[in-house]
């Protein structure tokens, strides 16, 4: 019902929300099923995957990855409170071995480093493509949305302003990451919430996500995210962190 809602819920105003049968309801007078729900994040499943291997990883073979979340040996401190530590760095996991794969089968590579700069020789500083970072960037951005579109549309409603704002991937020195490793698949976990009262008693909100995202959000968070910092310092644009 809360995705139902969010996807035609869309003035200031309750919905009108009329339940027909177990795989049907009407919302504002809208039919919504839940085939058409499957099919919706179905075809933001195929795009997401698209973006991400035609637009961002241009080539990179990263199959292990799935052989590791596959095999059942991704590993998680959840209390762990270091600042800087995630998931994807946990000795005993194999993610953190290869965090720059993607920086360097970009830079490094000949082939995908070309379209990115404009001269090829390498006895000259280099001089960045600022269309190519562009599209590149452009790219990141539609795949953050994507995920968010996913992870919500399958693991909880759409998230406030402020919450949306406080998805961390590592912990920091004054709060502690978003995202865990629990139960065999990725889990987020906000303390903030609308319903959090004047005394500040924030609501604990865990959400367990699709293995079927797995694959899709370690890719990002692992191997898009380092590129798109440096891809941004590049562009003069310094607030991607």
């Amino acid at each position: 019902m809360c995705l139902a809602c969010t996807v035609l819920g869309n003035g200031p105003d309750i919905p009108r929300f009329v339940r027909i049968g177990a795989m049907a309801c009407t919302i504002n007078g809208q039919t919504v099923t839940i085939d058409t729900l499957q099919n919706l994040v179905g075809k933001l499943l195929g795009k997401a995957n698209k973006v991400m291997s035609d637009q961002l990883l241009l080539g990179l073979h990263i199959a292990w990855i799935g052989q590791v979340i596959t095999e059942g040996n991704v590993a998680d401190r959840v209390n762990e409170g270091d600042i800087g530590y995630s998931f994807l760095l946990n000795a005993r996991n194999k993610f953190y071995r290869h965090g720059q794969d993607l920086a360097i089968h970009l830079f490094n590579d000949r082939h995908t480093r070309d379209p990115f700069i404009n001269n090829t020789n390498d006895d000259q500083p280099i001089m960045w493509n600022q269309n190519a970072l562009t599209m590149w960037a452009r790219a990141t951005d539609r795949m953050h949305t994507l995920l968010f579109l996913l992870m919500h549309f399958t693991a909880g409603n759409s998230p406030r302003g402020k919450e949306y704002n406080n998805y961390l991937i590592r912990n920091t020195e004054h709060f502690d990451k978003t995202f865990y490793w629990l139960a065999g698949t990725i889990m987020t976990f906000q303390r903030y919430h609308k319903g959090a009262n004047a005394e500040s008693l924030i609501k604990l909100i865990p959400r367990f996500l699709p293995p079927q995202l797995n694959l899709l959000f370690i890719e990002y968070m692992l191997l898009v995210r380092p590129v798109q910092s440096f891809v941004a310092g590049l562009r003069g644009n310094m607030d991607v962190t």
